[in-house]
């Protein structure tokens, strides 16, 4: 996290934000982190499974992402091409309200069966 601040003008209210999303991800156990590609570039990914990645951009405005098979080739295309459907049904798109934390443990264990 301290990279992510490092040079910014951060306010407290974002900051507790982004720790808690970040202790949330990292709540998920994953089996590796990894970097997101293209659109996903300021995203970090929890690989849980190798069919299995959420990616979180710990920054506030930014959905959380479930990528499933083929997560790679779908973490390049653009927000536009996933929300169009070019993507298929291969992803789920998580906003940050309401019980979003939930909703993500429901995704991440039905895409762990």
């Amino acid at each position: 996290l301290a990279r992510i601040f490092r040079g910014k003008n951060i306010t407290s209210d974002k900051k507790n934000v982004a720790e808690n999303r970040y202790d949330f991800f990292m709540s998920l156990e994953p089996k590796k982190i990894v970097t997101g590609n293209s659109t996903f570039s300021n995203y970090i990914g929890a690989m849980l499974e190798d069919d299995l990645v959420v990616f979180e951009n710990i920054e506030y405005g930014n959905a959380i992402y479930i990528l499933y098979d083929n997560w790679d080739d779908i973490s390049k295309l653009s927000r536009i091409d996933l929300l169009s459907g070019r993507a298929g049904s291969n992803f789920d798109r998580i906003i940050h309200s309401g019980n979003w934390k939930d909703e993500v443990r429901k995704k991440v264990a039905a895409g762990r069966l």
